[in-house]
């Protein structure tokens, strides 16, 4: 059963394989699968992956430097960059 295959390579990834690599995985074994199915399995069965990067701080602010509009919610501009009107004293 497709289920029990993905159990067995999820967990010889030590839990860290996510679909695509679940996918990946199935492929070079000779399975022939689509990768919605494997997500939609893996999230039906609730077998998730872990990510082991570790998060960087932003020194920015989680903006990422982005100005936002509290006015208008969802609307996002960056900083004005134009070369032309800066002056350089």
């Amino acid at each position: 059963m497709l289920v029990g295959e993905i159990r067995v390579l999820h967990a010889g990834s030590r839990c860290a394989y996510g679909a695509p690599r679940i996918h990946a995985a199935l492929r070079r074994a000779g399975r022939a699968v689509n990768s919605k199915k494997v997500e939609r399995l893996m999230r039906k069965h609730r077998i998730v992956g872990i990510t082991r990067r570790r998060r960087r701080s932003d020194p920015a602010g989680e903006a990422g430097g982005v100005r936002t509009r509290p006015d208008r919610p969802g609307l996002h501009r960056a900083p004005a960059r134009d070369a032309a009107r800066r002056r350089h004293d």
